[in-house]
């Protein structure tokens, strides 16, 4: 191959593009403060705040998955009319509760009929022997859930069951 400085001619030397323009640096990002997954300083910061997860039409008595903050949900709202925000697997053997039965009082697990109620609650466990209901009466156990609320439209979802309710007709 011929050497085009050697012969005398000009050599163009060719930088490769890197995405940025006019020679600026690569922009950079503090990732403490752009991801928002469990246990990060931001995912814990924007936890302790309301929000939107839905619309209210979007909670209906079909589970939909939602994502929040990095976290799966399931949203749902029981016959009763209250919306439920729940993590998407039973608390029994992990089966997924997107293919649960919304009932009068909450969501049936499609696997062993498990009920839980928009808290998290177990109502009843019909699948289960008797020696498990002896130590899993209901109420004792549960699944985790996010607090949940309809307002002015969107349904609402916050991190944990505080004494602070929603209230945005003030």
């Amino acid at each position: 191959m011929q050497d085009f400085a050697a012969s005398g001619k000009r050599v163009i030397p060719i930088q490769i593009d890197t995405g940025t323009a006019y020679g600026k640096p690569e922009p950079t990002s503090k990732l403490e403060l752009a991801q928002v997954g469990k246990g990060t300083p931001m995912g814990e910061l924007m936890r302790r705040y309301w929000h939107p997860i839905g619309m209210l039409a979007d909670a209906t008595e079909t589970p939909k998955k939602v994502r929040v903050l990095g976290e799966d949900l399931i949203l749902f709202r029981d016959k009763s009319g209250n919306p439920g925000l729940v993590y998407p697997h039973c608390a029994h053997r992990g089966a997924s509760l997107f293919y649960g039965k919304v009932e009068e009082k909450g969501i049936r697990c499609c696997y062993h009929g498990w009920l839980f109620d928009v808290k998290g609650i177990v109502l009843s466990s019909p699948a289960s022997p008797m020696a498990v209901k002896t130590w899993t009466k209901p109420g004792n156990l549960g699944i985790r859930c996010k607090n949940c609320t309809d307002s002015f439209g969107p349904t609402w979802g916050h991190r944990t069951r505080s004494p602070y309710c929603l209230d945005m007709n003030v």
